[in-house]
């Protein structure tokens, strides 16, 4: 399949609990129903972060640091050429539409009537020369895909083709919701204070930076979607991660946290005058990995045992705090690409999941789960343990400091309890490719090998996407070489004020589209 099918294992046996996705299946919890106030427009949103990370802000695009913070700050000013979707499809920015020709081509189509926030028109020689600047930086902290650019053609004043240096389309369009396709006005760059000045297309301009204390930024009436934008503006308040970040929420210091661990979370959750934005982690889901080819996961219907014996509400409940969301499928419910009727396909039923371990001559069922000292897996594991006990099942748990090794390339265990560490197919290709470095006991199956083929073809083609998904869970319901179970979250703290907030970015910041305050 070609080498985007490896990739790197290092976050399976180190990861954090909570990352950055898109919006399926979000929910608000503690909210006091539908506002009676109205909105106010002259409402700033105090969001608390850290100033001083990597240095501290990073304005001009080709100088980020890599940290996660500069797209939170940035965007708000620079806008992307394309948009995010709540279910995780792309939609419309700056670039109003696009046609995919082949694996190493896209025309983009510019929207009509933009300026910068110094006037200057955005056109197809701003984005040209935007994009080529990136280009020409080498600046590694940029997502490693968007180098895959080789040149740029101004085609028009409002179309530009962008050509790549080998067929890598489907790693390569998300990076035009990135920080290495902001595009910067021209007349800035000619000026040479980016950094300190930065002007770009997008709803907020830069008013102000008192270093390691607060960033303001204010709304732009020029905006080309003005009217999506409810509140006048930004102010990015410093706030030391952990107790001060909870702290500054709940003493109104600050309107919008990022909340890092379940225990953050429950510290407000259920407080009076805030309430709990929570959405699941696309990068993240956890899943039972087995080895088909030897004994006992050799047998489909001990692998149909195991789907139907764990409980994934439970799992959320006990391991996660109940702050996940159960999921029997690699996408969540919410998603274009979730199935109800596939997700039903492994429903929890215990009773069956015992008649099929004695068709499988596999009444008195024991084998090890090999896993990562770290806790968040471990409690994963614990639970499904329990689970597989209540159907006879005996599953021990067996740590290992190096899984890669153990687990991979030696096969001391026919299974594990990990997750996924990244959003969508690249998530799942580390277990499923035949060079995947998480493929284990080397799973091969010739309807995945298609389905994937069909996904990376068809960036631009809804319809095809869709069905290479659906081919893709099918197979994976059917011949279970992975189990999957629960995602955990990614959860804001929201003063009770705030409203209208429905998406986080997996590239990070908050969707401040349609998002209002009230006095």
């Amino acid at each position: 399949m070609g080498r985007r099918w490896t990739l790197t294992l290092s976050l399976v046996v180190t990861g954090a609990v909570l990352a950055s996705a898109v919006a399926a299946g979000a929910r608000v919890r503690g909210a006091g129903g539908v506002p009676t106030a109205k909105a106010d427009p002259k409402g700033i949103l105090r969001i608390a972060t850290d100033l001083s990370t990597f240095g501290g802000p990073s304005f001009d695009p080709i100088t980020t640091k890599g940290s996660p913070l500069d797209f939170d700050w940035d965007a708000p000013m620079y806008d992307t050429l394309v948009h995010v979707a709540k279910d995780g499809s792309f939609a419309p920015g700056l670039a109003t539409s696009w046609k995919i020709r082949d694996a190493q081509t896209v025309e983009l189509q510019l929207r009509k009537n933009v300026t910068f926030h110094d006037g200057t028109p955005f056109n197809s020689d701003a984005v040209k020369a935007g994009l080529l600047r990136s280009l020409d930086s080498n600046n590694r902290a940029m997502p490693e895909s968007f180098f895959a650019l080789e040149s740029v053609d101004a085609t028009s004043p409002l179309s530009v083709t962008l050509h790549l240096r080998e067929p890598a389309m489907d790693s390569f369009f998300p990076t035009l919701h990135s920080l290495a396709t902001f595009i910067p006005s021209p007349a800035a760059i000619s000026k040479g204070d980016l950094a300190t000045h930065p002007v770009g297309a997008g709803p907020f301009t830069f008013e102000s930076l008192t270093t390691e204390q607060k960033l303001s930024e204010r709304k732009w009436s020029g905006y080309w979607n003005a009217k999506a934008i409810r509140f006048a503006g930004l102010d990015f308040i410093q706030t030391a991660t952990g107790p001060s970040t909870v702290n500054a929420l709940l003493t109104d210091q600050v309107d919008l946290v990022t909340l890092s661990n379940t225990a953050d979370a429950k510290a407000v959750g259920g407080r009076a005058g805030v309430k709990l934005f929570e959405q699941p982690s696309p990068a993240n889901t956890y899943l039972i990995t087995m080895c088909l080819s030897k004994p006992p996961f050799d047998k489909l219907k001990v692998r149909q045992a195991i789907a139907h014996a764990v409980d994934r509400t439970a799992i959320n409940q006990g391991a996660l705090d109940g702050l996940g969301f159960p999921s029997p499928l690699p996408v969540r419910q919410g998603s274009q690409f979730y199935f109800p009727d596939l997700a039903r396909k492994n429903a929890h039923d215990p009773k069956l999941a015992k008649r099929l371990l004695k068709q499988a001559g596999a009444t008195n069922l024991t084998f090890e789960f090999l896993e990562p000292p770290v806790p968040s897996f471990l409690r994963v594991a614990e639970v499904v343990q329990g689970e597989l006990k209540e159907v006879g099942v005996d599953a021990k748990i067996v740590q290992s400091t190096n899984v890669v090794q153990d687990l991979f390339i030696d096969n001391k265990a026919p299974a594990a309890v990990l997750y996924t560490t990244s959003a969508g197919l690249p998530g799942l290709l580390p277990y499923l490719g035949s060079e995947g470095l998480a493929n284990l006991c080397h799973y091969k199956n010739a309807k995945v090998d298609q389905a994937v083929a069909q996904i990376q073809s068809s960036l631009g083609d809804n319809a095809k996407l869709m069905a290479g998904w659906r081919q893709l869970e099918a197979t994976l319901v059917n011949d279970l070489p992975l189990v999957f179970l629960a995602s955990p979250t990614v959860v804001l703290g929201l003063q009770d004020r705030v409203h209208g907030v429905n998406q986080i970015f997996e590239s990070g910041g908050t969707n401040l589209e349609g998002v209002y305050l009230t006095k």
